[in-house]
């Protein structure tokens, strides 16, 4: 397992900030949807320490997809979807249409992110790691669920053990919270803190 410092874990942290945040704005713009970067940002961090080898994430693995660890089964539910449902296959779509519009992402498709056989994945594309394509995806999932997400880290822990871990996986609503107090929380603090010294040396 690779080391990083507590650093460059945080700086992988901060930089998944405007891949949220175009997130939001693409889902917000295209089915009115509210905010879900900063929850998608800390599934991140629980599942992948935001993409960093000290927990074991590789991208090359095959076990799961991204870094939200999307199982091949959850895929395989959206491969359905959009087989199956219209309502899904238009969301989907105007995603793609979006996405394709970005330089560098000309031929991606959310339904195209990895190949599933025999209910394992047996390859990912280019975008399967990509963390933008990975927010992606992971909201279009989430959209399952209709009720609006917790803003607050609390109840974004029970959504992700309820939803995303299940009540059966290994994870806990402990490890979750904690990895956004030792990663986000603390850079916010120390922000704050930068901006309020600053405004009382002018």
């Amino acid at each position: 397992m690779a080391n990083e410092s507590f650093q460059d874990i945080q700086l992988r942290a901060a930089n998944l900030a405007p891949l949220a945040s175009e997130m939001d704005s693409v889902y917000h713009s295209l089915f009115k949807s509210g905010p879900a970067g900063d929850f998608i940002t800390n599934i991140m961090g629980q599942e992948t320490h935001y993409g960093s080898p000290v927990s074991g994430y590789d991208p090359a693995n095959t076990y799961s997809m991204g870094l939200t660890q999307v199982d091949p089964v959850r895929y395989q539910d959206l491969l359905n979807d959009y087989a199956s449902s219209d309502v899904y296959k238009d969301r989907i779509n105007k995603v793609n249409e979006y996405m394709q519009s970005k330089e560098g992402y000309e031929d991606w498709d959310m339904t195209k992110l990895a190949t599933i056989t025999d209910g394992k994945y047996s390859d990912m594309s280019k975008y399967a790691s990509d963390p933008l394509s990975s927010m992606m995806l992971t909201r279009m999932l989430l959209m399952k669920d209709p009720n609006p997400i917790p803003q607050d880290i609390v109840g974004q822990a029970g959504l992700w053990k309820s939803m995303w871990n299940t009540l059966s996986g290994a994870g806990n609503i402990t490890e979750f919270a904690d990895k956004y107090n030792d990663f986000r929380a603390v850079d916010a603090t120390m922000q704050n803190n930068a901006n309020i010294q600053k405004a009382f040396t002018k």
